[in-house]
């Protein structure tokens, strides 16, 4: 039976056009399940996202400042939200889940209809000083649609734009020569939240998985190069690093800690090979003009929202505070859905968090100091850069954080592991091939059951069985199909995972030598005659 889905997998990824649209597909099921199994609204903040998705794409994107108070950790906080001119039914997108969300015990039932009502009326939307460049390309379809049509639509956009990129990462990685070890790696960076918010509308979902692109390409190139894949690793490292600095403005900081990363942990000469390369200066131009671009947008656009502030926290009080959290950070980073009142089963946390912290100790057992410094350094910073953050902010904005904001350097972690291990490791020093397929068989298992979960909560509420109690909401098409849907995608991924450790991109130059060889084969034809 391996052998057979090992046969099967060489085939459908023989060459790296091939295996990005087999991997495009794959992840556009996983992201596209999520996208109709969540009822509407039913993913943070994501009524205010597809507000200002519609008024990007109606060429609105600015608008007047309104100011909303509401009751943050119990504090009164006035939020700048930006108005924008819409149809009347995005109005009624705010209260939409009001009578289930944070109460896991009752089913999404009870959420009335999506309204249809064109009449124009100001919305106003807390995203509306977001760089623009992320609903461009998902709220297109709010100019031929209404209703719960608009929201599946944008939400599948969204699904196949992020599957885009992690099918680009899926080739990358497939380029090094131990590429099981390498795509469990990337296998675990994401995470069953990456998919979740890959799969709604909310720019977290693309700075996640442009991230693992960014992360992916940056350590190949530095770290297992290759001058016949440089083009092709800056390209993919150009567009994904400008898509991460341009969703967020953290996405800058996110791209520094992958450079710095990366120059760490490079193969001696490596850095001195790659900056005589002029792709090399073309791909950093372009980078640096799209951090400009992000920069300029980001301080022209401030958010002027304030919390009226019942308690003083200095420096160590609030650095405390949050490093009490993050336990929760942590769950929130994997399978903690919803608006945080979702979480997954506990199977899945722990056995996602043992994978991760594997991979680490084998990376620190085989790889070199300068190695095991960048590693230990993305720990450092999944802990730190909160805690940073938190102490800066906590005294105006209040205690924000969620676990999801940091995916895109936590991404880094089991990527550079699994390299380190695919690059140190020698190959009879364990079972390496079978540690990757037993991993990669237990998170997908893993995976499969946060998705179950998941539509437990929302189907009959978390107190009951979804498999003995009928169905009190039920997403287009029954939550059956979107399981069964999630169930083959995650086999098929398992199957990619499983292919012979032999680089694809050797098919790829076969035939890009096989028509060359043809005509020299001819010339010598010519030549004897």
């Amino acid at each position: 039976m391996t052998e057979n889905f090992k046969r099967l997998g060489a085939g459908l990824v023989r060459t790296p056009r091939r295996l990005w649209g087999v991997a495009f597909i794959v992840f556009f099921a996983l992201a596209g399940a999520w996208s109709m199994a969540t009822p509407m609204t039913a993913s943070p903040d994501e009524p205010a996202h597809i507000v200002r998705a519609a008024a990007v794409v109606r060429g609105q994107f600015n608008g007047p400042e309104v100011f909303l108070w509401q009751k943050v950790h119990n504090q009164e906080t006035a939020f700048s939200e930006t108005g924008a001119q819409l149809p009347q039914w995005y109005a009624g997108l705010r209260d939409l889940n009001q009578c289930y969300v944070q109460l896991d015990w009752r089913s999404a039932a009870c959420a009335p209809p999506v309204g249809n009502s064109e009449k124009i009326v100001q919305v106003s939307t807390a995203a509306g000083r977001y760089n623009p460049m992320y609903y461009l390309a998902v709220g297109w379809p709010s100019l031929f649609s209404s209703g719960d049509t608009t929201v599946y639509l944008m939400r599948l956009a969204s699904a196949a734009f992020n599957a885009a990129l992690l099918a680009s990462a899926v080739v990358t990685a497939a380029e090094w020569r131990r590429r099981s070890l390498v795509m469990l790696g990337l296998v675990t960076a994401a995470v069953p939240m990456t998919f979740f918010l890959s799969g709604v509308v909310n720019p977290n979902g693309v700075e996640a998985t442009s991230s693992v692109v960014v992360w992916v390409g940056l350590l190949s190139l530095l770290m297992s190069p290759d001058r016949a894949l440089l083009k092709r690793r800056l390209l993919r490292v150009a567009v994904a690093g400008s898509i991460l600095v341009n969703v967020r403005p953290l996405g800058m900081g996110w791209l520094g800690v992958a450079v710095v990363t990366a120059a760490l942990v490079a193969e001696r000469g490596a850095i001195r090979q790659l900056l005589r390369e002029r792709a090399a200066w073309f791909t950093a131009g372009a980078l640096l003009v799209a951090s400009a671009l992000g920069m300029v947008w980001a301080l022209t656009h401030p958010d002027h929202s304030y919390l009226k502030v019942d308690q003083h926290y200095g420096p160590m009080a609030a650095a405390t505070l949050v490093l009490d959290n993050t336990p929760d950070y942590t769950a929130q980073m994997i399978n903690n859905f919803g608006w945080l009142d979702t979480p997954g089963p506990a199977v899945t946390l722990w056995f996602w968090i043992a994978i991760a912290a594997l991979l680490s100790l084998l990376a620190l057992c085989f790889g070199k100091l300068r190695e095991s410094v960048g590693l230990l350094g993305i720990y450092v910073g999944i802990v730190a850069i909160p805690v940073a953050a938190q102490v800066m902010e906590i005294n105006s904005v209040g205690l924000i954080w969620q676990g999801r904001y940091i995916l895109a350097v936590a991404a880094g972690l089991p990527i550079l592991a699994a390299m380190i291990c695919a690059k140190r490791a020698p190959e009879s020093s364990l079972p390496w091939r079978r540690l990757a397929i037993i991993c990669g068989s237990v998170l997908t298992g893993i995976n499969l059951c946060a998705f179950f979960w998941v539509l437990r909560r929302y189907v009959v509420g978390s107190g009951r069985s979804l498999l003995t109690h009928s169905a009190a909401w039920n997403p287009p098409g029954t939550w059956m199909l979107w399981f069964a849907l999630y169930a083959l995608a995650l086999g098929a991924e398992l199957v990619i995972l499983m292919v012979p450790e032999r680089k694809i991109e050797d098919g790829a130059r076969a035939e890009g030598q096989a028509e060359p060889g043809r005509r020299a084969h001819a010339r010598r034809l010519l030549v004897r005659n």
